[in-house]
């Protein structure tokens, strides 16, 4: 009687500092959490930057390419001049514009399906973060209903014995009544698990920055009034960042064809030369254009 009547004034307390334990957790602030710790929304932003690298990279013209010779000329003829023999030479590629323009477009256009991406990443995020949040909040319930469904069959068993225990009643019912407690613990114990599980995905999505004992917070509204199908369609079809991604991969990669058939056209080089002999000099410009006779950029 005595660890009784102890073990209920220690329930309060014990109940108190759980409550207190707890971490509050509004699905503002989960999402909040998720968008700036989760390593995925982390990956597609950070793609965006290497996009932006790329422009950089499209924009770079070719480098020039400079030569020097040195040598001796020997004296063969009676008429000519031994000594030291110079030769600078230059070179630089001119990139046609279709080229150029083409190759940019291109490196453009990938920023902008990475941002498209990015959009994505996040639209689903925050809907895996609410599907989550929620779905902890329905496992809390579970358990509560389970909990009520407990009790009540624990009530019952115990009316049962004393029913038994006055001879009101037969051995068979008391057996029933304890088959009916162990199938609510069973049940209750399924809906914590469930719980579990559901927990440990919602802290997967908010990166492990919240602890194991939350306390959500959601404000839960009546039935919602859907839009007509025809209007969400429209709206997906105008507006879902997916849609828009694969838009600008396909204007990227005909951009990216476009660049290949330019450079079907040979691409010129200016090259421009000094020489120095012992008695001469000489100066010279020119251009140097590849031909295309076994390379015709035919295949893949």
């Amino acid at each position: 009687m005595t660890r009784f009547l102890l073990a209920a004034l220690l329930l309060p307390l014990t109940t108190h500092g759980q409550a207190a334990g707890r971490q509050t957790l509004t699905i503002d602030q989960a999402l909040e959490i998720a968008e700036r710790v989760n390593p995925r929304l982390q990956l597609a932003g950070a793609q965006i930057d290497v996009a932006d690298a790329g422009i950089v990279t499209a924009r770079t013209r070719p480098n020039p390419e400079v030569n020097y010779l040195g040598g001796h000329q020997s004296l063969r003829l009676p008429s000519a001049a031994p000594g030291l023999l110079q030769h600078w030479g230059y070179s630089q590629l001119i990139e046609t514009p279709a080229v150029r323009n083409n190759r940019i477009r291109a490196a453009s256009l990938a920023k902008d399906s990475s941002a498209y991406g990015l959009e994505e990443t996040r639209l689903l995020l925050r809907g895996a973060v609410k599907q989550a949040f929620y779905a902890v909040l329905r496992r809390q319930s579970e358990i509560e209903i389970a909990q009520e469904a407990l009790k009540s069959v624990e009530d019952l068993r115990q009316r049962v014995q004393v029913q038994v225990a006055v001879g009101e009643a037969g051995r068979l019912e008391l057996t029933r009544a304890e088959a009916e407690v162990a199938s609510a613990q069973t049940l209750l114990r399924s809906a914590q698990l469930r719980e579990a599980g559901a927990l440990t995905e919602l802290r997967t999505l908010l990166g492990g920055e919240v602890g194991e004992n939350l306390d959500l917070r959601a404000p839960l509204t009546g039935a919602l009034e859907l839009p007509p199908l025809e209007n969400v369609r429209a709206s997906a079809l105008t507006r879902h960042p997916a849609l828009a991604r694969a838009d600008a991969e396909i204007r990227r990669y005909r951009a990216r064809l476009d660049t290949e058939k330019a450079l079907k056209t040979p691409q010129p080089s200016f090259i421009a030369e000094y020489e120095q002999m012992p008695d001469l000099r000489f100066f010279r410009a020119g251009l140097s254009i590849p031909l295309p006779i076994f390379n015709r950029r035919e295949g893949p």
